[in-house]
């Protein structure tokens, strides 16, 4: 999957795959998916990557398999001191011989042993807020896709990711930032809450703009500018998380059949392994 790169590094990756054959091209993320051309930005590609457990490596791998007229070992090009949660989480994967333990259902009964190697504990349920970023519907798939359990109701989590609505909240559950999420998974370490906690005055300020937002959207369908600086000045205080917009990140789309056969277009970005 290509993340990050330029136009030119874009037409270059597509280039040496047609010419060294042994890959295919697709635009959708399935178990079929191998590696990540990276350009160094924590996309949500990256992100997910990290969490199957898939070879990020640099462009250089590229130029130098094009070089080379052949595939180049990935170990030289991995991005491991940029990402080093990559080569931890591929390593795992290859161990366990692909997802046999990361993609139990969540509804499987593990031992104390098992659950403890897992990024998110399916002990302590995790419940994600609307409008966070990445968007709740990538952050729940990431969780899910390491381990974790996603809980539907806020009043039945032991962690709620995002700004929850007034009184859904058990005091004791931790409320933490959307970053948690996406450093555990981008590190492959359980991570402490306390750093990432968003504080009750945090939350009754942001709660208050929100409000006055929807109050000035009902008064004024026409002030969408005004709405949009008032996000973006809440989303700063909040701190959201390090992803960073590839121009050609999609939204996360689930795929319908988790045995899809990827098919080669010209105009996909995913890198999969043919052989």
């Amino acid at each position: 999957m290509i993340s990050g790169l330029t136009a030119e590094e874009h037409s270059i990756v597509k280039g040496t795959i047609e010419m060294l054959e042994g890959f295919g091209l697709t635009e959708t993320m399935t178990r079929k998916v191998t590696h990540i051309v990276c350009g160094g930005k924590r996309t949500e590609k990256v992100v997910e990557g990290i969490a199957r457990g898939l070879w990020i490596v640099s462009f250089e791998w590229i130029l130098a398999s094009t070089k080379a007229n052949e595939w180049m070992s990935e170990e030289k090009y991995e991005m491991a001191d940029v990402f080093p949660g990559a080569k931890v989480s591929r390593v795992r994967m290859k161990e366990e011989k692909g997802f046999q333990l990361h993609n139990k259902p969540n509804n499987s009964v593990l031992s104390e042993e098992e659950d403890d190697e897992q990024l998110f504990s399916i002990r302590n349920p995790i419940y994600v807020c609307e409008s966070t970023k990445p968007s709740k519907r990538f952050l729940e798939h990431i969780v899910t896709l390491s381990g974790g359990k996603v809980a539907f109701e806020a009043a039945f989590a032991s962690v709620v990711v995002g700004c929850p609505p007034r009184r859904v909240v058990d005091e004791g559950v931790a409320v933490v930032r959307e970053k948690w999420v996406i450093d555990t998974v981008a590190t492959q370490k359980r991570l402490p809450h306390e750093q990432y906690v968003i504080t009750n005055i945090e939350r009754k300020s942001l709660r208050e703009e929100a409000s006055d937002d929807e109050q000035e959207e009902d008064n004024d369908e026409h002030g969408k500018e005004n709405n949009n600086n008032k996000k973006k000045n809440r989303n700063k205080k909040m701190k959201k998380p390090v992803i960073e917009e590839d121009e050609d990140e999609d939204e996360y789309k689930p795929s319908q059949n988790t045995n899809e056969t990827m098919d080669e277009t010209a105009d996909s970005d995913s890198v999969a392994a043919t052989a």
